[in-house]
């Protein structure tokens, strides 16, 4: 246990140091019974395959997902897609997954929790992000590394914390 929390704490170094993305912006996933596990290039089952991973071993998960795979970090030193089928998601700091439901198709992302900050940028409805903390407004982290603030009644999680 100890062993894998240190080698976990490694590669969020790693990769906050070799990644544009933040460390933070990682969660924890372990793949389950089905293993072994092909991590593949390009989100599709006929992509070539980088590697493959033992069933119960972690990857980080990246904030990416294109349809129904993931972009991991596998622990091979490899970036790649496995399918959402394939992995069991660990939320990591009470972290979640969520995306916009407005009736305008967008919810506006501010520097702070109110209308009076500056405007960052429209969040699009289907646009998955990481929410960070909660309450009126949802602190949110956007694939493109923009961090920022919408109106929690423009939020749905979809893969909420447990």
């Amino acid at each position: 246990m100890k062993k894998n929390a240190l080698l976990i704490v490694f590669l969020l170094l790693l990769l906050a140091v070799t990644c544009a993305v933040p460390a933070w912006a990682y969660e924890i996933a372990a793949f389950t019974d089905k293993g072994p596990v092909n991590v593949h290039l390009l989100p599709d089952k006929n992509s070539r395959v980088l590697t493959t991973v033992n069933k119960g071993e972690l990857c980080l998960v990246l904030n990416r997902k294109q349809g129904d795979w993931w972009q991991v970090f596998a622990l091979h030193n490899t970036i790649g897609y496995v399918h959402k089928s394939k992995l069991v998601i660990r939320w990591n700091d009470g972290k979640s997954i969520a995306t916009i439901n407005d009736q305008d198709g967008y919810a506006i992302m501010y520097t702070g929790a109110s209308q009076n900050t500056r405007i960052i940028r429209k969040v699009m409805e289907g646009e998955e992000f990481i929410v960070v903390g909660k309450d009126a407004w949802y602190r949110i982290v956007t694939n493109d590394c923009k961090e920022g603030f919408v109106l929690a009644g423009k939020v749905v999680e979809l893969y909420p914390m447990p």
